[in-house]
């Protein structure tokens, strides 16, 4: 879907509010993004920029996520679904599926296109990244960022093209500092150029195709083997991705993106980025690779996402939580031989990634400790896991939490490690001395050697009413003067 389609789409579903009241790019418009995600609010596009009215506007939330503790009348990953033009009924068991389904044939196939839809240029000594209204997004920030950007690089080695999602703060007027993320595509081929000595051409796209974001993030979790993120990207939204030539360094780039960035990575030539808000935190300036730039190229009037970093609910956040979830679900599965040992695996985007919740049916006393100590050894953004029924879906964090009290023994089901032997995740805020903490997990399923007679009955809409009261409830919902549509049926027993 192209970037601005998808907006059209997110504003018919009173997923998008278009303000044309003049806002300063200077911290004002980040705060108004940033209680509008806190609101669970709609996206925001900013038609009027200070000082860049008729050059181009900003939109956040693009991404962002509702609270997953909302009502199941709006799913948390709504836009995520609208993206990939899917209904937005969709569960989170059915999403996850779909991204294993694209990973399963293939992707679809990029297809490249002699033309793209650019109508200003600057290159060389004409480059000014200032003349764009890139923002400043938190009170503290060091410059002005752009965090919702596609980096694309070739690798030197096998010639494959690699997109992460990096974050760059403006260096200068044709210079960028780019926070590189340990272990990511981009760091990966970065490395590899310093090695070699020789200047890495690069690529950066801004305002891409809607489900380009949601691929790069899945990309950057190193599960999609040989298939390119591009094709991912085809897969995920339904249509090839257009990819353009660039004169500049013959990289593909996509060729719909709002605005493109080309030039060149130095070996050695390093710069302060930060200090800026990330994901939990504020982090401290470091010393991180700078890149030279050497074309712009834009639309007219063009639209510049970004991302109210670190606020609950965020572009950011949400596809984190939802790429590094899917990881861990494949990874499961795999580690199980091709039984399918988990459901689902959700870290919520309400928790700030801080717990992963499995959804399995232990098979044998002891399954849910096998789980948990895989999931502790795929990942270091949490410390706590919870193991729950194949009954709850992970849009229902209230029955989830539900499930905690009802299931889960005070004596039996919660269970730590003594050893304080693993590192604190970046999103924990309690401090030891060493630095260093254990592990929790809590099982809340029913004991597998427990006969079904003694299994309680969930009470529910799903499991108290005839399937055929239910369907006709659900499908004469509207025609007995309700508003809300009712949501596809989660819950089987």
């Amino acid at each position: 879907m192209k970037f601005r389609h998808f907006l059209e789409v997110l504003k018919d579903e009173n997923e998008l509010t278009i303000t044309k009241k003049p806002v300063n790019l200077n911290i004002e418009a980040g705060a108004l993004a940033a209680k509008c995600v806190a609101l669970d609010g709609p996206a925001l596009q900013f038609e009027a920029i200070d000082d860049y009215e008729g050059v181009a506007s900003l939109v956040s939330g693009l991404y962002a996520s509702p609270s997953d503790m909302y009502s199941r009348t709006r799913r948390p990953w709504i836009r995520l679904l609208l993206a990939m033009d899917q209904d937005k009924r969709m569960t989170y068991e059915e999403m996850q599926g779909y991204f294993d389904d694209a990973l399963i044939q293939g992707g679809i196939k990029a297809i490249e296109v002699d033309r793209a839809i650019w109508d200003e240029k600057m290159e060389g000594d004409n480059v000014d990244l200032f003349r764009l209204p890139f923002p400043i997004i938190h009170e503290l920030d060091a410059g002005r960022y752009s965090n919702m950007n596609t980096i694309i690089v070739e690798d030197p080695e096998t010639r494959g093209h690699s997109w992460s999602g990096e974050r760059f703060m403006l260096a200068s007027k044709n210079s960028i500092a780019v926070r590189m993320i340990n272990g990511s595509p981009l760091s990966t081929v970065y490395n590899k150029y310093q090695n070699i000595g020789k200047p890495m051409p690069f690529s950066i796209a801004i305002g891409v195709d809607s489900a380009i974001p949601i691929a790069t993030a899945i990309f950057m979790e190193g599960i999609t083997g040989p298939m390119s993120a591009a094709d991912l990207a085809g897969y995920l939204g339904g249509e090839p991705i257009e990819l353009f030539k660039s004169e500049a360094n013959q990289l593909l780039v996509p060729a719909n993106a709002e605005i493109l960035i080309e030039g060149m990575a130095f070996p050695g030539e390093t710069g302060t980025e930060g200090a800026f808000n990330g994901m939990i935190q504020y982090e401290a300036p470091s010393v991180q690779p700078v890149f030279r730039v050497t074309s712009i190229k834009y639309r007219k009037n063009c639209i510049i996402p970004f991302d109210v970093t670190g606020i609950k609910g965020s572009d950011s956040l949400t596809l984190k939580s939802i790429a590094h979830s899917f990881r861990l679900q494949k990874i499961m599965n795999i580690l199980w031989m091709g039984y399918r040992a988990v459901k689902w695996v959700y870290c919520p985007i309400s928790f700030r990634l801080g717990m992963a919740i499995a959804s399995a049916t232990p098979v044998y006393p002891g399954f849910e400790f096998l789980i948990s100590r895989a999931l502790f050894s795929c990942s270091h953004w949490f410390d706590k896991v919870l193991i729950v029924d194949t009954g709850c879906g992970a849009e229902e964090l209230a029955r989830i939490m539900g499930d905690v009290y009802q299931k889960a023994s005070p004596v039996t089901a919660f269970h730590f490690t003594r050893q304080l032997d693993a590192a604190i995740p970046e999103n924990a805020k309690y401090p030891t001395p060493e630095g260093t903490t254990g592990r929790m997990y809590i099982n809340a399923t029913f004991d597998p050697t427990w006969p079904k007679d003694l299994l309680p009955t969930r009470v529910s809409f799903e499991t108290c009413w005839p399937i055929e009261i239910q369907d006709k409830v659900m499908a004469n919902w509207k025609r007995w003067g309700f508003a809300l549509e009712p949501q596809k049926r989660e819950i089987r027993y």
